[in-house]
């Protein structure tokens, strides 16, 4: 349930973010209205990490290259998840999707959850109706 909730709060961002516009009709210096809009989504992603991660928590993935025949492992660790998913929707993205399969969440000791799923994909939805799909096995 945990992934599920993951995968729902990562594909609603585009509710909650609002458009650079929005913030220029208050301030019509685009620097300061992009300023505004970054604080309140970058407060927006550190919220979801809150939620979602431990402060002991990663996001760990694993990617097959296929030129190199070899599985690239990345890591990005609690303080840097915010920064991550915020620059993931500052870069263009418009929407993220996360599928799963073989999902397993295992209770851990003062409420916590240990989460993995050995198949996963992230769908990137672009402005232009473009999609990047990441997949991985664990």
């Amino acid at each position: 349930m945990r992934l599920c909730a993951l995968g729902d709060s990562l594909s609603s961002f585009t509710a909650a973010s609002k458009p650079l516009e929005t913030y220029m009709v208050n301030e019509p210096n685009p620097v300061i209205a992009q300023r505004m809009k970054q604080r309140v989504d970058n407060d927006y992603w550190m919220t979801f990490v809150d939620r979602f991660f431990s402060l002991k928590g990663v996001l760990r993935h694993s990617v097959w290259v296929m030129d190199e025949t070899s599985n690239k492992q990345y890591e990005i660790p609690y303080p840097a998840l915010a920064r991550y998913f915020f620059t993931h929707f500052e870069s263009g993205v418009r929407n993220m999707q996360l599928i799963m399969e073989r999902g397993l969440e295992k209770e851990l000791p003062n409420n916590g959850h240990f989460v993995e799923s050995q198949k996963s994909s992230f769908v990137y939805w672009f402005d232009n109706g473009s999609q990047v799909c990441w997949s991985w096995l664990v």
